[in-house]
């Protein structure tokens, strides 16, 4: 990946056991860099002290600091870790306060700052009671500011990692959105089990007067499959639409498309594999209200279904069915309203 690495070491009081496979050292400098196309890196590794024991796999460490800084993509970054003490073995894992920094610099902005407490474990399980993110990022017209908070457990047999009491706020700016700020809060957790290819993630967070709650997995991570269930109280969805472009008609109308416009690309449901359920207390879209929506979506085999959707609308009721069949490139819609008062 990186031509002409270059590697530099150096420690005082440096005791090597080759046939007890043991190591022991002070002052110890690792120096490594290193370049390729549009990439370059120059680091260095500092520890107060080292101790390596192969036959019992124990490993301990002082005062470790990590720095480096090169460029990405021919983007500048640094990054820094510190650790000021750390011991490892097949019995037990224990250190202190682990904190660390990355920036990036160009065309995209990264300014984060993580730490690592609570760490313990041993050779099959860890946990990491709390870790903590703060960052800065921006890219084009685009900036997200945040902070996360949760906790880490992981067994390395099993290869299960669960992120628990995930609590965490984004404040989001796009010109694309309607407000152009959002500040959206999070909380929940999310679980790896590696060993049988699934994912799953438990959410909730709040949106302008929206309180959303979602439960989210991936049965199979490879082929991928997606499952979902959401629930939100209301929502306006007519906030987020963009208004008409200056010179639009009164109408709104625009002329009818022809040829290959006339075609959308249903290209991308041919391997999709979903299935789930939407629930929204009180919608308006399109100036329509509607209450109590209730759908449900099955896609697989190249067709997309929501059927049934259900909701309550003016006093009566809505049921409706819809498909796309990318196979044929083809629609349907089927819509029943009943004691629907209008006026």
């Amino acid at each position: 990946m990186f031509s002409g690495l270059d590697l530099a070491f150096d420690a005082e009081k440096l005791q090597l056991e080759p046939d007890a496979m043991r190591l022991a050292a002070r002052t110890v400098v690792l120096l490594a860099k290193g370049a390729s196309a549009g990439n370059r890196f120059d680091a260095k590794a500092e520890l107060g002290s080292l101790a390596l024991d192969g036959a019992t796999r124990r490993v301990a460490a002082d005062r470790v600091v990590l720095t480096a800084s090169g460029t990405r993509q021919d983007d500048p970054f640094t990054l820094s870790l510190n650790a000021p003490r750390l011991n490892l073995s097949p019995e037990a894992a224990s250190g202190e306060t682990i904190t660390g920094a990355v920036t990036l610099t160009g065309r995209q902005k990264l300014d984060a700052r993580f730490a690592l407490a609570g760490v313990s474990g041993n050779a099959r399980s860890f946990a990491i009671s709390s870790i903590t993110l703060d960052y800065d990022a921006a890219s084009a017209d685009s900036a997200a500011v945040g902070r996360v908070s949760t906790a880490l457990a992981g067994n390395l047999d099993t290869r299960v990692f669960e992120l628990t009491q995930i609590d965490g706020t984004v404040k989001i700016d796009n010109p694309g959105i309607p407000a152009r700020t959002v500040t959206l809060p999070m909380q929940g957790r999310v679980r790896a089990d590696l060993g049988k290819g699934s994912l799953t993630a438990d959410l909730r967070t709040r949106f302008d007067d929206s309180t959303i709650e979602a439960r989210l997995a991936m049965p199979t991570l490879a082929p991928p499959s997606y499952d979902f269930d959401v629930t939100i109280d209301t929502l306006d969805a007519d906030r987020y639409r963009s208004t008409a472009p200056t010179g639009a008609t009164a109408s709104g109308s625009a002329p009818a498309a022809t040829g290959s416009e006339s075609t959308i690309d249903l290209s991308a449901l041919k391997d999709l594999r979903a299935s789930g359920h939407l629930r929204i207390g009180a919608l308006k879209v399109g100036n329509v209200r509607l209450s109590q929506l209730d759908l449900t979506l099955n896609a697989a085999d190249g067709k997309l279904q929501l059927d049934p959707i259900k909701a309550g609308l003016y006093g009566g009721s809505m049921q409706a069915a819809a498909g796309v069949d990318a196979n044929r490139n083809a629609y349907r819609l089927k819509t029943t309203l009943s004691g629907v008062q209008v006026g």
